[in-house]
């Protein structure tokens, strides 16, 4: 017979959302149980300190200012420290061989594709609906190819997908202030959240086995709760690498496809020779994405998003291939040391990097939110409010608002 342990309550997950989850419920006197697939905590925050010290972080990279300020008190009480995020970067796009700067983009390229991100407001004001590709059908064919290459990567999406009033609602609501960094990385945040809870690495769940009266999380080994609480990416739900017995209703599961995260993998390289000068660069053709350098350092960043994301995967990563990324980014670098590669569209747990504004998102988040027969709850990024939805405090915020959710049903009971 196989021991089945008990609990009052099972949460999926040991990203932000279901750290969170757990500590308010903790701190409310349940016996609260934490499966995680990984061997690791955080979810799609992911630290990591190179050998000279430098922090680097292959998930989550900043804190954007919302007008929510649940993270940054979290921040503020953990005593985590903080520093502005540096604006004196020079930006650049790479096209078709030719680099263009700022200064020749407004007078040659004009506008820019950072202009046509910041007009979008004014397409929506003219009740434009719509998908961002819609928006940008009236530019010239070379300036619409490098305004849905900047979209493709500043929101993460696919142009052709994102739904035009979704994105200017998003990108407006993360600009109540300047963008900051954690100097130790988004670990801290991790960290604090996940400071005496109990948390079971290398267990993924396989099924959550539900009825009216209680649920059975069954994977490495049997868990009954009272209640559950579900914080994998719905993109793994969507994988198929959690199952729901009995099945997920329709309803619900019509949610899974317009919150399937976004495609998107992390590139990492260590050049021989300190960046002179801090840049970001947009490589409009393959292998696409934003890259940074800091001056001083040797660490080039690369993020690529959306569409360009599953071209950058094909052939892989080596050496010589990241030495031509690098040679794109800043022809200075000399060679490369050591490449690191974080592959979020192909992580089985992850199952991309977060979710975006595509068409019928809001309609899909409210509905992947609502607790199941009173006994499983839902939270992660996906599922949070508009504004900070895609974000940590999109998780952070949606795990303290399906805790709330479980007291108030037991206080009612």
């Amino acid at each position: 017979m196989i021991d089945v342990e008990s609990a009052d309550v099972v949460v999926v997950g040991a990203g932000v959302a279901g750290l969170a989850c757990a500590q308010e419920l903790t701190s409310a006197g349940r016996r609260v149980i934490v499966l995680e697939a990984r061997d690791r905590v955080g979810g799609r925050v992911h630290t990591v300190r190179m050998p000279d010290g430098e922090v680097v972080e292959l998930g989550a990279q900043v804190v954007h200012q919302t007008r929510d300020d649940t993270l940054a008190r979290l921040v503020r009480a953990a005593g985590i420290r903080v520093r502005a995020f540096p604006m004196d970067a020079q930006l650049a796009v790479l096209h078709e061989g030719a680099r263009w700067d700022a200064a020749n983009l407004s007078r040659h390229r004009s506008p820019a594709p950072w202009v046509v991100e910041a007009q979008l407001g004014s397409v929506v004001a003219g009740d434009r609906a719509g998908t961002v590709s819609k928006a940008l059908a009236g530019l010239p064919e070379d300036r619409r190819f490098l305004a849905s290459a900047w979209l493709d990567q500043v929101v993460g999406g696919d142009c052709r997908t994102l739904d035009l009033q979704g994105v200017v609602g998003t990108r407006a609501a993360r600009r109540h202030g300047p963008e900051v960094l954690l100097v130790d990385g988004f670990t801290a945040v991790v960290d604090a959240l996940a400071a005496g809870l109990d948390i079971r690495t290398a267990c993924p769940a396989q099924t959550v086995v539900w009825s009216e009266a209680h649920v059975e999380i069954r994977g490495t080994r049997p868990i009954r709760a009272r209640t559950a609480v579900v914080t994998v990416p719905p993109s793994v739900v969507l994988g198929g690498r959690l199952g729901f017995d009995p099945p997920l209703p329709e309803a619900r599961l019509d949610a899974l496809m317009p919150l399937a995260s976004n495609d998107a993998l992390a590139i990492v390289v260590t050049t021989t020779a300190p960046a002179r000068r801090s840049t970001w660069v947009l490589l409009a053709d393959p292998p696409g994405g934003l890259w940074r350098t800091t001056a001083g350092s040797r660490v080039v960043r690369g993020h690529i998003k959306g569409p360009a994301a599953a071209i950058a995967r094909q052939g892989g990563w080596n050496a010589g291939r990241a030495a031509t990324a690098a040679a794109l980014v800043d022809p200075d670098l000399g060679g490369v040391e050591d490449v690191l590669v974080c592959d979020w569209g192909t992580d089985p747990w992850a199952g991309g990097g977060y979710s975006v504004p595509v068409v019928g998102v809001d309609a899909a988040a409210r509905r992947w939110a609502e607790p199941l027969a009173g006994v499983v709850f839902f939270a992660g990024e996906a599922c949070g409010d508009p504004e900070v939805r895609g974000l940590v405090q999109g998780a952070l915020t949606s795990g303290r608002r399906a805790a709330r959710e479980i007291l108030g049903r037991d206080a009612h009971a």
